[in-house]
C-alpha cells in the first residue's frame, strides 16, 4: 500500500494517482506473469498516513529503519499475525511528521526493523585531485 509521508518527493493528485495506479497494476500484472505466479499482488491507490495508520490497527506494523538494533530477518513471524511493513520516502521518515509511526497510539507496538546488516563505524576514502 503506498503512502504519502512529509518526506515524500512525489505528490500524487487524483488524476496522476489514477493513472500511477493503473501503471503500477500493469507492471504487477505482467511481472506475476512473468514469475509464473499463482496469484496477482494488489495495488491501491496511495494513502497519507492516518489511512496507514487504520489499516495497520489490527495488525504487526515493522518500520524500517536504518538505524534500528533489530534486523527484519531477526523479527519473529510465526504466529500467523498480518504484517505491515512501513517503508519511509528517499528522505526516511520525519521525526516530527504528525501520527509518526513509532510514536502514534495507533501504531502501539511498532518496531523498528533494518534491512541487512548494521554497518557502524564504517568509514570510506576518497582519493584527492592532483
Amino acid at each position: 500500500m503506498p503512502w504519502q509521508g512529509a518526506r515524500s518527493v512525489s505528490r500524487w493528485s487524483d488524476d496522476k494517482a489514477i493513472k500511477g495506479v493503473a501503471r503500477w497494476q500493469s507492471i504487477v500484472r505482467e511481472a506475476a506473469k512473468q514469475a509464473h505466479r499463482p496469484w496477482v499482488p494488489r495495488v491501491s491507490a496511495p494513502v497519507s498516513v492516518a489511512g496507514l495508520a487504520a489499516r495497520a490497527a489490527d495488525a504487526r506494523v515493522l518500520v524500517l529503519e536504518p538505524t534500528a538494533a533489530t534486523a527484519l530477518s531477526a523479527v519473529p513471524v510465526a504466529d500467523g499475525a498480518e504484517i505491515v511493513l512501513v517503508v519511509g520516502p528517499e528522505g526516511g521518515i520525519a521525526p516530527d511528521e504528525p501520527r509518526h509511526p513509532r510514536r502514534s497510539r495507533r501504531y502501539a507496538g511498532a518496531r523498528a526493523a533494518r534491512r541487512g546488516r548494521r554497518r557502524a563505524g564504517r568509514r570510506c576514502r576518497v582519493a584527492a585531485p592532483v
